[in-house]
């Protein structure tokens, strides 16, 4: 019975699922995503402050990054509606 709420004597909704492997799967992959994106836009904002004129190569690794991101968190949040976890 995956998803159903039970109502605690304090009267906080939890989930009935108290931990879900896959929901920890895609958290870490949403999380290493962010990092990925945080770390790229890092190190274009360093190659900018050094004058390096080579920082518009990041443009398309931060865009991808994004994209990577969007992906895991729209992965994320399905499984967590889907599943109730």
């Amino acid at each position: 019975m995956a998803g159903k709420i039970v109502v605690t004597p304090s009267r906080q909704l939890l989930p009935k699922i108290a931990y879900c492997a896959e929901r920890q799967k895609l958290l870490d992959a949403f999380c290493d995503a962010t990092e990925q994106s945080t770390m790229l836009q890092d190190q274009q904002v360093a190659a900018v402050i050094s004058a390096d004129g080579d920082f518009t190569g990041f443009d398309l690794l931060i865009r991808l990054a994004h994209e990577k991101k969007s992906h895991a968190k729209d992965a994320y949040i399905y499984h967590v509606e889907r599943h109730g976890c």
